[in-house]
């Protein structure tokens, strides 16, 4: 049996849409379940306490990456395994999973391994997947290309000019390496290829995406000369200056069975 904490506002309330197939796959792949919906996020871990049970096998966040986020800071400490079913395809820790769609995430239910990933921790907030330190004028034109199409075809949208972004910012790297750059955005990752567990950062000193740097750490400290905002997923978690930090916490992720990259079944 899994408690499923489902957030029903996440992908503009898609659970509701698909809530007949979900159950239908689910009982198709002989999955035992329980729903509980979150009225609020910040509610999560009163949910988990109050409905989890000790024989459940796991909980699985129906939601989007603050969803997720929510509900692996609430298990941090605990050995309880973690599913995702990802309700909008921004899920970046979801697709970093191999749980592409929804028959793929629930099939991994019934046949799956255990995926056990390193945490990290900007503030109080836990993260298994990536991060990112962009400035403003990014992130809004990041923005609205995405949502609106025709800001682009009246040119407040334009490709942003090298002179008009960054800022300056300064990096330590587990208080040993101090970087200094002019800073388009920053991005970090946790648990990358091939077995590294450190904290990558690739740094992109300018729009043009070839102009980067990559370093590799257990913490990071970034400051720059304006507030930038730390992204995980879609969700701004804390502003500049900030510490990331690669803890020694891990928890458990159910993956599908044929993931390359899972670590084998365990109890």
């Amino acid at each position: 049996m899994y408690l499923f904490l489902i957030n029903p506002e996440a992908g503009h309330k898609r659970f509701f849409r698909i809530e007949k197939q979900m159950k239908k796959l689910l009982d198709r792949q002989a999955v035992k379940y329980r729903f509980v919906m979150i009225d609020n996020l910040a509610n999560v871990p009163d949910i988990i306490q109050t409905n989890l049970r000790s024989s459940d096998q796991g909980v699985v966040a129906v939601g989007g990456n603050a969803t997720v986020n929510a509900v692996i800071n609430s298990l941090v400490g605990q050995d309880i395994p973690v599913g995702i079913i990802p309700m909008s395809r921004t899920n970046h820790l979801a697709d970093s999973l191999g749980l592409k769609g929804l028959p793929t995430a629930i099939k991994a239910l019934a046949d799956y391994d255990l995926r056990l990933e390193r945490l990290g921790k900007i503030g109080q907030h836990y993260f298994v997947g990536e991060a990112e330190v962009a400035t403003r004028s990014n992130l809004l034109t990041q923005y609205l290309r995405k949502t609106n199409p025709w800001l682009k075809f009246l040119g407040l949208s334009r490709t942003t000019l090298p002179t008009e972004v960054g800022t300056k910012a300064t990096i330590a790297l587990d208080d040993d390496v101090l970087v200094r750059s002019k800073t388009h955005r920053l991005q970090v990752k946790l648990n990358g290829e091939h077995g590294d567990k450190k904290l990558k950062l690739t740094l992109f000193a300018s729009p043009d995406p070839t102009e980067i740097s990559i370093l590799h750490s257990n913490s990071i400290a970034i400051e720059g000369e304006t507030k930038m905002p730390v992204i995980i997923g879609n969700e701004t978690v804390a502003h500049t200056p900030v510490e990331i930090k690669g803890l020694a916490k891990y928890i458990r992720l159910i993956v599908p069975k044929d993931n390359q990259l899972t670590a084998s079944k365990t109890a």
